[in-house]
Formats: structure tokens, C-alpha cells, sequence
């Protein structure tokens, strides 16, 4: 069985985020072949502490700096606005898919370069710097691990399509070459 390893970066700051990690976990034991091998809550100070050695996947649930219409370079990790390059350095994602429930809007062209220099597989956020609800992101992630039939980042990046494509959920797929 594939895993996925989910980190909670939000600090609980709006005061839903931990619901919807503690939801996410849920939907994903619940409806896929997918283990959930941790949940880790860090910000980050604790990016860097988390092993992701032993899992396939890595779910980061954060917030966009959406100050600037949601195309901004910075997510917040705890209580610090952080570039998307420390914080993907951070955590060891070579090879594996990263999967973005960021729920203030990311940047695409930041993502892309997370892509191009931390190697991770896959990356799966929202389209175009649109703003993730947490509805959204219940919708969502689940149905896509259950779509993928392994962890291969054209897998991962076939599931995340049709995933978006069942739920109407606008997703970006950052596929690595």
C-alpha cells in the first residue's frame, strides 16, 4: 500500500485548518488503498525534522500569502511567511508527490520552481493562484489518491486530472520531466 505522510503548517490560524487536516486524514483512510503513516503539525523550525523517508507522498496543509490576489512566492508555515523554495528545501521530497491544500492561493511559477530544484515528482496545488477551499481540498485530495493506481509521478499526475475533472475542482499539476 502507497502512504502519505500529512503536515498541518497552519497553526490553526483561522481557526478551521486543524478540522480540516484531522478531515482530510479521515477521508483519505476511509475511501483509499492509501496509508496515512503520520500526521505531523510543524512549522517552520519542524519542517526539517519530519521523515518523509518512508512515505510515498507528502500532503502539506498551509496557507497562501494571498495579499497579492494569491501570486505571491510565500506561504505561511506556522506563523512566518516563508518562500516556497525554504520551505520545500525543508522537507526531503526528492521523488515523491507533493500535494498542496493551500488555502490562500500559491504561485504557480514559485511552485514550478520548487519543482525544477527540491525534484520532487509531482506537484498538485490549486490552479492558476485561485484561492483552495477547505471544501475544496475535502473533495479533492481524497478522490484523487483513490484514482492513483501507484505512486509513479504520471500516475500521480493522471489521478490528479481526473480527480479535478470528477469534482470541478480547478487543479494544477507540476509534472516532473
Amino acid at each position: 500500500m502507497p502512504s502519505i505522510l500529512v503536515i498541518d503548517a497552519t497553526n490553526n490560524a483561522r481557526g478551521f485548518e486543524a478540522k480540516l487536516t484531522r478531515d482530510l486524514v479521515q477521508a483519505i483512510q476511509g475511501s483509499t488503498d492509501w496509508t496515512v503513516a503520520d500526521v505531523a503539525v510543524a512549522g517552520l523550525g519542524e519542517l526539517a525534522t519530519v521523515d518523509t523517508s518512508r512515505t510515498d507522498a507528502v500532503l502539506l496543509v498551509a496557507h497562501g500569502d494571498g495579499t497579492d490576489g494569491g501570486q505571491v512566492a510565500e506561504i505561511d508555515v506556522g506563523d512566518e511567511d516563508v518562500h516556497w523554495h525554504l520551505a520545500a528545501s525543508a522537507l526531503n521530497v526528492h521523488g515523491k508527490a507533493l500535494l498542496l491544500a493551500v488555502c490562500e492561493g500559491l504561485n504557480p511559477d514559485a511552485v514550478a520552481g520548487v519543482l525544477r530544484e527540491q525534484f520532487p515528482a509531482a506537484i498538485v496545488g490549486a490552479a492558476d493562484g485561485r484561492k483552495l477551499t477547505a471544501a475544496e481540498a475535502l473533495k479533492f485530495f481524497p478522490r484523487m489518491l483513490a484514482h492513483a493506481s501507484g505512486t509513479s509521478p504520471s500516475l500521480i499526475a493522471t489521478a490528479a486530472r481526473q480527480a479535478a475533472k470528477d469534482t470541478g475542482v480547478p487543479m494544477h499539476v507540476w509534472e516532473a520531466l
